[in-house]
């Protein structure tokens, strides 16, 4: 009976570790502030600020001359984030279901819907997002610089083309379909009328990837949102067949990464970029 009780009470250790509220991002290392490699120096991109546990800002800066190029405060309900308001007047709304994401709504600064993001599981993680891209000349009024830099457009575009799908008088739809190997993403497949691109992530570290359920769904790496540990090697294929090979080597603190390097083989074109993470202490 003692080893049975055990047993049950490990089993739901287990299963509440593995049950993540949506909409929380409370990492054992909190960023501080992240660097990016450019013009072969190092540059701030971003600086987060956080309430204790909460985060609660991201200003996020011109690498090229460091004036601060935006800011997104967030706002919660509770320990859930509810609203992202960035300092140009776009903001984006959460809808949950529960525990779960149920929609996400970006607006602009005219308060008008310009994307539109529906999520669907398969238990507790999530198996696909379709996006709705309302009709406008750019869907973003803002982006992640370091997002954006430290790997080719063709795959940020990829992963997570939501900064810059244009609309031409109708709604795009465009969806996001993940296969998971335990807690990371296996692949991550993006369809757009017949066009299908997929990324295909074939090794990762047992390190802790900072930015675990992050809630900046629209405005980040959803690999980097949805992965436990931290990718080694990723193939992107287009929708012509073309595949690009990006390998990430880590420079550590304990379980954290502080460095690292992204190497991008495209058609034999190799191209290094850095990215430094610093955390609260």
């Amino acid at each position: 009976m003692k080893k049975l009780l055990f047993l049950i009470t490990i089993a739901l250790a287990f299963t509440m570790l593995n049950c993540q509220k949506e909409g929380v991002y409370n990492p054992q290392k909190k960023i501080k502030r992240i660097y990016i490699t450019y013009n072969n120096k190092k540059a701030l991109s971003q600086e987060w600020s956080w309430n204790k546990n909460i985060l609660s800002k991201i200003e996020y800066f011109y690498v090229n001359t460091g004036n601060l190029y935006y800011s997104s405060t967030f706002k919660y309900n509770g320990k859930q984030v509810s609203e992202i308001q960035d300092s140009d007047g776009y903001f984006t709304k959460f809808s949950y279901n529960g525990d779960k994401y149920e929609k996400v709504d970006y607006y602009n600064a005219k308060s008008e819907l310009r994307i539109s993001l529906r999520f669907t599981y398969s238990g507790n993680k999530i198996s696909s997002i379709e996006g709705q891209f309302l009709s406008g000349k750019s869907s973003l009024g803002n982006y992640n610089q370091s997002y954006l830099t430290t790997i080719i457009p063709e795959l940020r575009l990829a992963e997570n083309d939501m900064m810059q799908i244009e609309g031409k008088g109708e709604v795009s739809i465009v969806k996001w379909n993940f296969e998971y190997k335990g807690n990371n993403i296996s692949k991550l497949e993006k369809q757009k009328d017949a066009e299908i691109v997929s990324n295909s992530y074939e090794e990762y570290d047992s390190k802790n990837n900072p930015f675990y359920h992050d809630v900046e769904v629209i405005n980040t790496s959803l690999n980097l949102i949805l992965s436990q540990n931290n990718v080694l090697k990723q193939v992107n294929r287009n929708a012509d067949g073309k595949t690009t090979t990006i390998e990430y080597t880590y420079i550590y603190d304990g379980n954290f990464p502080i460095e690292v390097q992204i190497k991008t083989n495209y058609n034999g074109n190799v191209g290094i970029t850095n990215d430094y993470y610093e955390y609260i202490k």
